[in-house]
């Protein structure tokens, strides 16, 4: 019964955001991109603008939840999320996905391998500067 209310569901997995998440590799992240779910980088904002995905966004895990909220004002939150960091080891992917969960965005994935994986394997396809939401 306690698990019945959405509210007390939501800390739960809050609580444990790498246990309720998917996390996704490689072919699953392409995927999703190719279909137009919205990326956002969680990395640090020196590191995106040294290189980042093609059309992510940069949402840094340092920032706060007003810099949050106007980047992602206007983006729905049923649309297809997938946050990335620098690599499977990199806790930021989760920490700003904890946020995006506590804020209403319930379509949420992380790209465990990150930056590293990508650029690993499509070193012919890196962006630098700068990116906004929108």
């Amino acid at each position: 019964v306690l698990l019945s209310d959405g509210a007390t569901v939501r800390l739960v997995q809050n609580n444990d955001v790498q246990q309720f998440t998917p996390h996704i590799g490689i072919k699953e992240f392409e995927e999703r991109k190719g279909r137009g779910a919205f990326i956002i980088d969680a990395r640090l904002a020196a590191d995106y603008q040294n290189g980042h995905i093609p059309d992510a966004v940069n949402l840094p895990v340092d920032s706060d939840d007003a810099f949050r909220t106007k980047s992602l004002n206007g983006i729905d939150h049923g649309r297809e999320i997938v946050v990335y960091c620098e690599s499977l080891g990199c806790p930021f992917s989760d920490q700003v996905t904890y946020w995006l969960l506590a804020n209403g965005f319930t379509n949420v994935y992380v790209y465990s391998g990150g930056w590293m994986d990508w650029s690993a394997s499509h070193p012919q396809s890196l962006a630098k500067g700068a990116v906004t939401a929108g």
